[in-house]
């Protein structure tokens, strides 16, 4: 690589300082695309859900007693306001 004091002779101070002020800028962008895209790729295994077979079967059981306890009590409050009245 070329010495720095030729760099300065050849392009001058104030270039050479602008050019390593883009290439500063450029890396830091550079970066910041990489970050972005794993972020991206974090964001979209927010929503991946790996459901097996129990935890379907206990939800779906969940669902059914929750469903069937609900029925039972409603009726039950009908039926003891009826006989009570």
């Amino acid at each position: 690589m070329l010495n720095d004091s030729l760099l300065l002779e050849i392009f001058g101070e104030e270039n050479l300082a602008n050019f390593v002020s883009q290439k500063i800028n450029l890396d830091d962008k550079t970066n910041k695309f990489i970050e972005l895209a794993a972020l991206r790729d974090r964001a979209s295994d927010v929503f991946n859900v790996n459901l097996t077979f129990p935890d379907i079967a206990i939800s779906v059981s969940a669902g059914v007693l929750l469903g069937l306890g609900n029925a039972l009590f409603k009726n039950f409050f009908h039926i003891k306001r009826f006989f009570l009245n």
